[in-house]
């Protein structure tokens, strides 16, 4: 199993159905039908940032998840100081390759790109009701420090 950073947006977009589809049955009023098409031309806008990366995990000729990080620079205001993190935007690995260690290996690739942009905070958000999510990130020592509510009219 080998990680390696891809600029393949076609392969990223593939490899995104599953999340989207999941996204989808969990918050169908949020999320959109895949439609490769759409995933495709979005990916390939994005990958033009030097901000983001994109890496695959892949096992022989098999791809077995994805991740999508973005480094990003918090300016200083008159509230907040500034300082820089990496977003995990997506990390997904493939259903079949769930529980394989997968998602350890990506989460290194996380680590290591943090490290060498010299940036001390890893950001992520997840879906409320992604209990896999949720148990996956605690167990890597992820902490909550701030939540989003809402309130249908």
């Amino acid at each position: 199993m080998k990680v390696i950073q891809t600029y393949d947006y076609e392969l990223i977009s593939k490899l995104n159905q599953e999340v989207q589809e999941l996204h989808r049955q969990m918050y169908p009023e949020y999320f959109k039908e895949y439609k490769f098409e759409a995933v495709k031309q979005f990916f390939k806008q994005i990958m033009t940032k030097d901000t983001n990366f994109f890496y695959v995990v892949r096992d022989g000729d098999h791809d077995m998840g994805y991740l999508w990080m973005e480094k990003r620079e918090h300016k200083e205001n008159a509230f907040c100081n500034s300082y820089e993190s990496i977003f995990l935007h997506h990390l997904n690995v493939l259903s079949a390759y769930r529980n394989t260690g997968v998602g350890k290996r990506l989460m290194e690739t996380v680590y290591e790109v943090a490290e060498s942009c010299e940036v001390k905070k890893i950001e992520l958000d997840y879906w409320a009701n992604n209990e896999v999510a949720k148990s996956f990130y605690e167990t890597r020592g992820f902490k909550r420090y701030r939540d989003f509510l809402y309130k249908d009219l």
